[in-house]
């Protein structure tokens, strides 16, 4: 189990002074500290009314004896009062304990610890934007290159970086809350209820938690969301010139029935209708529309153009749906290998036309959703290829270690044609997914 391996955790987590803005009160005496009964009632502790978790109470140890089945919880508690000086044991604890607080506890903690090098990000400091990444991602440290792209260039490029990129952390961490069902959210959602998180609250996934504290009784009906993937794999299949005609001509079509007609044209439709998706689920907390609802926002921030849409957590959020229902496993299979098709699509092209650093963003988010890596942050640096480029993706897919373009393309089609027969052969899978499924991993290989 996870809290097995708590020891290797903290021996990667050298003790350093915490930070003043990371600083906490001492906990009362364990004689004077009143013990606390359930896990609900611990993460309200440790909050102290902060949904993002960036400051919180490091509880006494005695005031959790009562509490039976909290091992994720301690764990994180016993981690955190070490002060670890890289995001490293922090991820890798969430990573071994899915569907856990310890997941929205480790990322507001990190996101804690960008928000106290403000200062130094305003001054735009590199190295502090370098460090900003690997706190809010799951990418891993590597020396800097000598004159590499930055590695947010993904990020919108507005009138407030800081802001923008701070912003991105708080919605990271509010899809940490919804890593699993078994997340106790409550005392999230109470600390929601204040004026100053009033956006947050209001966001996509500030919605979804607080719907999952009145949840219907009814289970959701999959029907949307199945139109909305069965769309999005189809577009990745398509790409012969008669594949993409037929797609189009459906698009068009929806794009009439969802009214989107302006000045005689017709925009592409799955964006809104990701949306339409999204706001079908998102008020009925129960936990196959909260994962379908997750499903929808994800292809919906794919698409682009909108606030957050942009990040590398994209396709490791439709990894955590898997937890939220049975049902939506093979929607979630067919959903990621939509995105990391597009994104194959996308390196291909751009190494074609020396835009390979707009399309690494992409490529590394899908990767990393559908099990790849590690990845480290200098993928993103680079503007061209480079032998480290494809060294990344060899060793990220499993390959042989290789260098050269010939190395790094197999083994990326490899694993892409190892996604597509996992739809191809889910006997769950609605017949047209594995077909096109069954097509994308022929022509990977």
């Amino acid at each position: 189990m996870f809290w097995l391996t708590l020891s290797g955790l903290l021996l990667s987590a050298c003790a350093r002074e915490i930070p003043p803005h990371l600083r906490v009160e001492a906990p009362a005496a364990s004689s004077e500290a009143a013990p606390i009964a359930s896990e609900t009632d611990a993460l309200a502790a440790l909050l102290r009314g902060d949904p993002l978790a960036r400051r919180p109470a490091l509880l006494d140890d005695a005031q959790l004896v009562g509490i039976s089945e909290a091992e994720a919880l301690k764990a994180w508690l016993e981690l955190a009062r070490e002060a670890p000086e890289t995001a490293a044991p922090l991820q890798a604890l969430a990573a071994q304990a899915p569907g856990t607080v310890a997941v929205g506890l480790s990322r507001g903690w990190r996101l804690g610890r960008v928000e106290a090098t403000t200062p130094s990000l305003l001054a735009e400091d590199r190295a502090a934007w370098r460090d900003a990444l690997l706190w809010l991602s799951a990418l891993g440290p590597a020396p800097e290159l000598s004159a590499g792209r930055s590695p947010w260039a993904w990020l919108p490029q507005g009138e407030r970086p800081v802001e923008d990129m701070l912003a991105y952390g708080e919605a990271w961490v509010l899809r940490g809350w919804l890593d699993g069902p078994d997340v106790p959210v409550g005392p999230v959602v109470e600390a929601l209820q204040a004026t100053a998180y009033d956006r947050l609250a209001l966001s996509p996934e500030g919605r979804l938690l607080r719907a999952r504290m009145t949840p219907n009784a009814a289970p959701a009906d999959l029907t949307a969301l199945d139109r909305l993937v069965d769309l999005w794999l189809e577009r990745a299949a398509a790409d012969r010139d008669s594949e993409q005609e037929a797609h189009r001509a459906r698009c068009e079509a929806l794009a009439v029935e969802l009214g989107l007609e302006e000045e005689g044209r017709l925009p592409d439709p799955l964006p809104a209708l990701a949306e339409q998706v999204f706001e079908g689920y998102a008020a009925s907390g129960t936990p196959d529309a909260t994962g379908a609802a997750l499903t929808a926002w994800s292809l919906r921030r794919w698409a682009g153009g909108c606030a957050g849409c942009a990040g590398l957590d994209r396709g490791a959020t439709l990894g955590a749906v898997e937890r939220w229902s049975d049902a939506l496993a093979p929607r979630v299979a067919a959903a990621r290998l939509a995105m990391l098709k597009d994104a194959v699509d996308r390196f291909e092209v751009g190494l074609k036309h020396n835009r390979m650093g707009e399309s690494a963003v992409r490529l590394a988010d899908a990767l990393l959703g559908t099990g790849a890596g590690p990845i480290d942050v200098t993928f993103l640096e680079r503007g061209a290829p480079a032998p480290g480029t494809w060294l990344t993706l060899t060793r990220a897919t499993g390959a042989p270690d290789g260098a050269t373009p010939e190395d790094g393309l197999a083994a990326l089609r490899a694993w892409l044609a190892a996604q597509a027969d996992r739809v191809a052969e889910d006997p769950a899978a609605p017949e047209a997914w594995k077909t096109w499924a069954a097509r994308i991993a022929r022509r990977a290989r």
